[in-house]
């Protein structure tokens, strides 16, 4: 994935981070990167409010970037979870009804019977 290879060079250019097993972030930097993505979401948010298409456009590339790039912190093999997440998601259904969602929307997809989150442990092991 084209992008996955961007984030390496991004964080090999800066020394961002550290080869290796997966692992969890520490306190610090977790602490960081969480402000980082919330300072994008309001981002979103603002220039959504504006209705600035070109502003909301970046915040949500800069929301990816700095979601990958924290995958890539905490050496999270990440095509391979986000393909079984996929299908995870390929195997949901369109909410018929505003009350079928927990979020109470006609706009959101909702796990039907028998349906089964996808299994990342074994990638981060």
């Amino acid at each position: 994935m084209k992008m996955v290879k961007q984030i390496e060079a991004f964080h090999a250019k800066f020394n961002l981070s550290e080869p290796g097993e997966p692992r969890l972030l520490s306190a610090d930097v977790a602490k960081f990167r969480i402000v980082c993505l919330k300072e994008e979401i309001a981002e979103f948010e603002e220039a959504v409010a504006n209705q600035d298409l070109a502003g909301a456009f970046d915040a949500l590339i800069d929301l990816a970037y700095f979601t990958l790039g924290t995958a890539h912190v905490m050496n999270l093999p990440w095509e391979e979870g986000w393909d079984r997440v996929h299908a995870a998601n390929m195997a949901k259904v369109r909410a018929a009804r505003p009350a079928d969602s927990k979020r109470g929307s006609g706009f959101d997809v909702v796990k039907p019977s028998g349906w089964t989150p996808p299994i990342l442990d074994d990638l981060v092991k």
